[in-house]
């Protein structure tokens, strides 16, 4: 009975005594991993908000006219409203149909109620120029109604030939809608962009004479009859005249071909349709840079194939002149009063003068439109880890840690950002597999009066195995300055080997959780954010040397 109690007690404390391979570990070592990041940062306009610099208005900026495009559906614009301003999918979209670069220039929205609110300033707009601008810079876009509509007007700071040209134009009320055309026979051409630029010019300064009162008097007080027939009658009354020239109407726009001038053809129109040999509207010709002297017969060619999209026709007064009593007569006499006394918009003394555009090559702004408006970037990160805690095993193949431990890396970056730092401190548990254990077995010889039975002491020399754990950590972030802390459960897995109290361990540290973080860079000369990617892309693998008591 003795024995038995004995022999109990005896398995008790073996099961009492700590494992060999059992014991409080520090370790510590060298890290590395990638960060994945991701920076939008621009410069921020050297104008405030509000006001469009020609930096900014020049990023995105083409040429209005190309060959290519000149007849598209999207080169159209309105007599009432030269400048299309409007919210589009690329953002706020401006084209100037103008042959002046106007400066200092407001822009107004009108609201669908009839509100109208200034929205901000262009400080250059550049002539026959197409661009748009991130809505951004102009606040008061923030919650424009979609169907909102635009206008340009002159400010303060407006030079003097700006405010004129805007102020004519705003005179405008014959509302034509224009487009170019694509030669349909030989005797047409497809307007190059030089001539789509001289036809937008002749037909703003066409408009502008419609629509002026000196023409509304000179129409209505006319000292003859208006008629469109051979006889005579019936008579066209003068209201009915000043009412079908400034009626609404669409117009394509050509150029005659030399086949067509062999044919004497100077003009050809219809409802719908204007063609003019390409010298009719030459901005060098003396019609236009002289009024008073200059030949005429530009004009008339031009008030003649107007008469014909009103469907009027040759054998009465409304596009041939009889002896000075026809309306062709009457709208020259009033449009060189206007060119002399300088109210028609267009001054052709004046654009001659107005330098062109430089706009980005098309490589580079087809790169810029290519190439996403952040920098994504994976870097490597470099730094270290100490782990301390303590070892239990339940055999020679089971056990667990349970431990805490702090880290830090640093990485190097191109872009804004140029160093990112990171220190982490956190807890953990890793269950322990080990695969083989070996031990140096000794033994003792019992001594005294009776001989005792040998017994075998074990010593532990190594052991190989792996390790899979779970961790929290809690990561600060240094960003030039700029600091901000996220927590995180990593999933750890990895291989140790130990020899006597030395212990080796080989891992990687995988973040859980997709967890971006977004840091929010204001300076005096930028603006943006940069985004830390705090997720499985962000893991470490680490080489720790150790030491187990």
């Amino acid at each position: 009975m003795r024995k038995w109690m004995f022999l109990s007690l005896m398995i008790g404390w073996h099961e009492c005594i700590a494992h060999p391979k059992d014991g409080v570990f520090v370790e510590g070592g060298l890290m590395t991993g990638m960060l994945a990041s991701a920076e939008d940062i621009s410069q921020k306009p050297s104008c405030s908000l509000s006001i469009l610099c020609p930096q900014e208005f020049m990023k995105n900026a083409q040429p209005l006219f190309t060959t290519a495009d000149v007849t598209s559906p999207l080169v159209r614009f309105k007599t009432t409203a030269p400048i299309k301003i409007a919210l589009g999918g690329k953002g706020l979209e401006i084209q100037n149909f103008l042959p002046y670069t106007l400066g200092n220039v407001d822009i107004y929205m009108t609201t669908p109620q009839g509100t109208q609110v200034k929205v901000g300033s262009v400080q250059s707009l550049p002539k026959f120029t197409q661009t748009y601008v991130n809505p951004d810079l102009l606040p008061a876009l923030a919650n424009a109604p979609a169907n909102s509509s635009f206008t340009i007007q002159p400010s303060a700071q407006s030079d003097p030939t700006t405010t004129r040209v805007l102020d004519a134009l705003s005179q405008i009320s014959v509302d034509l809608d224009l487009s170019f055309l694509k030669a349909p026979d030989d005797k047409w051409l497809t307007p190059t962009p030089k001539q789509a630029e001289e036809l937008t010019d002749a037909m703003l300064n066409l408009t502008s004479l419609l629509s002026s009162q000196q023409f509304a008097d000179a129409v209505l007080n006319a000292p003859f009859k208006f008629y469109d027939t051979a006889s005579g009658e019936p008579v066209i009354s003068p209201q009915e005249v000043l009412d079908v020239y400034r009626s609404k109407a669409s117009i394509a726009l050509g150029i005659l071909s030399p086949k067509a001038g062999e044919s004497s053809i100077e003009g050809l129109a219809g409802p719908g349709l204007l063609g003019l040999q390409p010298y009719l509207i030459n901005p060098k010709s003396s019609a236009w840079t002289n009024y008073q002297t200059g030949s005429e017969w530009p004009m008339e060619v031009i008030l003649h194939e107007f008469g014909h999209t009103k469907n009027y026709g040759h054998d009465g007064n409304m596009t041939y002149g009889k002896n000075g009593t026809g309306l062709v007569e009457l709208g020259i006499k009033v449009w060189k009063q206007l060119g002399e006394a300088n109210k028609l918009p267009i001054n052709y003394d004046q654009i001659v003068h107005v330098p062109s555009p430089i706009y980005q090559s098309s490589f580079m702004r087809a790169l810029s439109n290519a190439m996403p408006s952040g920098k994504t970037s994976s870097d490597a990160m470099v730094g270290f880890n100490v782990k301390s805690g303590y070892q239990q095993y339940f055999n020679d193949f089971v056990g667990l840690s349970y431990y805490g431990v702090l880290k830090y890396n640093f990485s190097k970056r191109l872009g804004y950002i140029k160093t990112i730092s990171q220190v982490g401190l956190g807890v953990g548990t890793d269950l322990l597999i080990d695969f083989k254990t070996t031990y140096k077995t000794r033994n003792a010889a019992g001594s005294g009066k009776k001989q005792r039975a040998n017994a075998t002491r074990k010593t532990l020399v190594s052991t190989f195995g792996s390790f899979v754990g779970i961790r929290a950590l809690w990561d600060s972030y240094v960003l030039n300055s700029i600091y901000k802390s996220a927590g995180n459960i990593n999933a750890v897995v990895g291989f140790n080997y130990r020899f006597k109290h030395s212990k080796y361990s080989l891992g990687v540290s995988i973040p859980l959780i997709q967890n971006p973080l977004q840091f929010k860079i204001d300076t005096k000369d930028l603006s943006g954010n940069v985004v830390l990617y705090d997720g499985a892309s962000h893991f470490n693998v680490f080489f720790n040397y150790g030491w187990v008591f």
